[in-house]
């Protein structure tokens, strides 16, 4: 894995006991790669239990690293019989609160066509 490190760092220096004083501060940035634990591989899977009442679409859904981490989420969305389609909102609860995804599914064979959200700190964008 690799990226960039970010280091901040903040001085505070006083001409006299009572002042006045400056305030200095120093970003270092610098690229870094970090060595994944052999069984974590960066895959993962995303398993969907919903129901339907009507339009209306909820239930959860389930994030599965292959190291064995996993995150519960909850889903909400809208079915558009016309079209075929469904629209889910995954957003995170309790620990897992700021994460989210917007999915685009084709229904019935529930083919993900786009997602996109943040999870886990990770930006995700993907189109099919």
């Amino acid at each position: 894995m690799t990226g960039t490190e970010l280091h901040r760092s903040v001085s505070v220096s006083c001409d006299t006991i009572i002042g006045p004083c400056h305030r200095y501060v120093t970003v270092d940035t610098s690229q870094v790669s970090i060595a994944l634990p052999e069984a974590n591989d960066g895959s993962w899977t995303l398993d969907l239990a919903i129901s339907r009442n009507s339009d209306r679409l909820s239930g959860n859904a389930f994030l599965n690293f292959s190291n064995g981490a996993g995150f519960q989420f909850r889903v909400r969305g809208k079915y558009l019989e016309k079209s075929q389609k469904a629209n889910l909102i995954v957003y995170g609860a309790g620990a897992n609160t700021g994460a989210m995804l917007l999915l685009s599914i084709t229904v019935p064979d529930m083919t993900i066509e786009s997602m996109r959200g943040k999870v886990a700190g990770q930006k995700i964008d993907w189109h099919l």
